[in-house]
């Protein structure tokens, strides 16, 4: 199988917390974004995997598969493929669609946390459900987290044996008083949930992917989401169906189910993690996703004697004798003043907070500065930006601008 990581079109504001706009690069516990999804294919087998990214990230990346491919197996291929940030997924995936060889893909973002997951369990999801497109859910954390637990709910409404999704309602489009769509059967049981979240992980078979791929012709599908190509007209697969598969399957005698006869519609895989497994587009939820992944990484290893202590501190970083950190990643070659105070906290590479500082719940981009005597909570500040002495603010984002004002 192959898959594709999407890194062309991030958020503004996560693209902003590092110098040269590459947010598949942020740390993440004791990796980055980017290698945790690596990870996950290398361990599922996946041979050849696309990198779709845009002009600003090409050096860093192309540096990332340099200092890395030694780590991967021999067999592994690994494309960077430079292409417009303001490219539709059936743009991208009409421009690529000639290196597409497998009968199945796996597409992902950049913005994409997975924990613990098989990918072969998906593969077996769609043969089971007949279906052509999977989707990975999960819940969220929310009894370990404050911000997790005040995050909208997104609304999942499938038939009763999950076996097709029939509707999918991120939290920005849910409104106090939501109807269900018209043309539902009537004859069919639905089940609607709001515990599940997007992972942004999904499994296309061939004839969906050719499908989306030609709405890449038509400019009107531009700003459409990843779901409103999947909720088009489901396409036509004209396979016969051998009767009914065996529900017993082996997964050492995979190919034999290839050609399994599917309905082409799309159903959810539930996946159930001991950390967490989320899509980010917000600083402060990257930076809770980190706190989670290492809490949990320290508490496995043991390398902390307080469940409240940890922290992830990188190499070549000065901390004052006098600093109190706590539930915090400090990226390397950052340097901490006296009397500072750091909780629950990132701070990305070269970042310098002075004397009499306080810093909770934040994200600080690579290269800022924070004077003496700030006092920040739940802030995103961006890379290279100074924050001026004496500054006292609550949940404000700070130097970041507007990509669309920029453009020329």
């Amino acid at each position: 199988m192959q898959a594709l990581i999407i890194c062309n079109a991030e958020s503004p504001e996560l693209e902003q917390l590092t110098i040269q706009g590459s947010a598949s690069l942020l740390p993440l516990g004791n990796e980055t974004v980017l290698a945790r999804l690596m990870s996950i294919f290398i361990l599922s087998e996946i041979s050849d995997i696309t990198i779709v990214h845009n002009k600003a990230q090409t050096i860093r990346l192309t540096n990332y598969l340099n200092e890395n491919r030694q780590l991967w197996p021999d067999y592994m291929k690994v494309n960077l493929r430079e292409l417009p940030n303001f490219y539709s997924l059936s743009e991208t995936l009409q421009r690529i669609r000639s290196s597409i060889t497998s009968n199945y893909l796996f597409i992902t973002y950049s913005n994409t946390v997975i924990s613990e997951i098989d990918l072969r369990d998906i593969f077996l999801t769609m043969i089971r459900k007949k279906a052509s497109v999977v989707a990975v859910f999960s819940t969220l954390p929310t009894t370990e987290s404050k911000l997790f637990k005040s995050i909208p709910s997104e609304l999942t409404v499938t038939t009763n044996d999950h076996s097709t999704l029939i509707s999918y309602v991120p939290a920005s489009d849910i409104k106090k008083q939501s109807k269900l769509s018209k043309n539902l059967s009537y004859q069919q049981t639905i089940l609607c949930r709001s515990d599940l979240r997007d992972c942004g992980l999904y499994l296309v078979s061939r004839a969906a992917l050719d499908h989306v791929a030609k709405l890449g012709e038509d400019i009107t599908h531009r700003k459409k989401s990843i779901w409103q190509y999947f909720w088009s007209e489901p396409p036509e697969i004209n396979q016969e169906a051998n009767g009914e598969s065996d529900e017993k399957f082996e997964t050492n005698n995979i190919k034999n189910y290839i050609e399994c006869y599917q309905t082409g519609g799309t159903c959810i895989h539930e996946h159930r993690d001991k950390i967490i497994s989320v899509k980010f587009e917000d600083p402060l939820i990257y930076a809770e996703t980190n706190r989670l992944i290492i809490q949990k990484s320290c508490s496995h290893t043991g390398s902390q004697q307080s469940g409240k202590e940890f922290n992830i501190i990188q190499e070549n970083c000065t901390v004052h004798k006098k600093a109190f950190i706590r539930s915090s990643f400090v990226g390397s070659s950052c340097k901490i003043g006296a009397d500072v105070r750091i909780l629950n906290s990132v701070l990305l590479s070269n970042v310098e907070i002075k004397d009499n500082c306080t810093v909770q719940g934040c994200v600080i981009g690579e290269k800022a500065v924070i004077e003496e005597l700030c006092n920040l909570k739940s802030c995103t500040v961006a890379a290279i930006q100074r924050v001026p002495t004496g500054t006292n603010l609550e949940s404000k984002q700070l130097g970041f601008t507007d990509p669309e004002l920029n453009a020329t």
